[in-house]
């Protein structure tokens, strides 16, 4: 079945921060709290990698969700490897792949993996090859169907999806202030419609929570800090100001509003929003609530205009 077949809830729990590394200060305690009560209170994708912590994320989630793991989508990437240094190289061969997914199985304690993402390409395994494999998988039960991150496919044909028929998923960067993708995601309607599109990045990284102003600085362990996170320069900043101030005349979380504005624009779109604490969580079931809301986005669509086609 088409994940949009499911009854999904109209948000997604990132699981980035399962994995620590990377998303600055995470109490991991507090984290896996806010996983569990998300699941409980009806949350049921949830979206992972092997790369979050090297495994951690996925160890973590697999704690968190227990038996209600039978009422929740789970997704995981492969296709990131490390070397004995610990440098990223990407690594999309069928051997590694099966490799990873076998893993990820392990780790997540299940014997079934409801969609699985290439996290990225290694632009030298073709394509075909990595999406027949990921069938023989499905065909296997291993995985109940498979997508791509960070890859745009909006140029292949329909005649190429017909050859793969549990391709279900792409996921790409967007939020109110980064649409370049909008058109990718238009045609991909068109070429795939069973096809979900899972929003990353949908609060720019925190930008758009209000919290940050020019002097905003990272630790070590925060991969904003590095300088392909172009969110926080200041010039990012100042445009984006206007924007979270009409948020703000809201009395609603700017978050929340940022989640909700992404949801309520995709077609066949997920949201997926990367959740620290439960306190975050607060700010995600609100903003799935805003989506039967009666609140006026008028003004707050025309600023966003500013920043895309959308």
């Amino acid at each position: 079945m088409s994940l949009l077949g499911h009854d999904l809830f109209p948000m997604g729990f990132g699981c980035g921060p399962l994995g620590v590394h990377g998303f600055g200060d995470v109490d991991i305690v507090e984290c896996r709290k806010a996983a569990t009560l998300a699941a409980e209170q009806g949350v049921n994708f949830f979206d992972t990698s092997d790369a979050y912590g090297r495994g951690v994320s996925e160890e973590q989630l697999a704690q968190a969700l227990g038996p209600l793991r039978k009422n929740i989508l789970i997704s995981t990437k492969g296709g990131i490897r490390f070397d004995g240094q610990g440098k990223v190289f990407y690594d999309c061969s069928v051997p590694w792949l099966e490799q990873a997914m076998d893993a990820s199985l392990r780790r997540l304690k299940t014997d079934f993996i409801d969609l699985y993402q290439l996290h990225y390409w290694d632009r030298k395994t073709p394509l075909e090859d990595i999406f027949s494999f990921f069938e023989r998988c499905c065909e296997k039960g291993k995985i109940g169907g498979y997508g791509v991150s960070n890859l745009d496919l909006s140029g292949r044909s329909k005649s190429f999806f017909a050859s793969f028929p549990n391709f279900q998923s792409h996921s790409e960067e967007f939020s109110m202030v980064h649409q370049n993708c909008a058109a990718q995601i238009d045609a991909m309607v068109n070429i795939v419609p069973s096809c979900l599109f899972l929003a990353t990045g949908v609060l720019a990284q925190g930008l758009l929570s209000g919290k940050y102003n020019d002097r905003a600085s990272f630790g070590d362990n925060d991969r904003r800090a590095k300088s392909h996170y172009t969110n926080f320069s200041d010039r990012k900043i100042a445009l984006t100001r206007p924007l979270i101030a009409l948020m703000q005349k809201e009395n609603i979380s700017p978050v929340s509003i940022a989640a909700a504005w992404v949801a309520r624009t995709l077609p066949n779109g997920l949201p997926l929003v990367g959740i620290k604490s439960r306190t975050h969580l607060s700010d995600l079931m609100q903003a799935a609530a805003l989506l039967n809301s009666d609140m006026d986005w008028t003004e707050i669509d025309r600023e966003v205009r500013k920043f895309g086609k959308r």
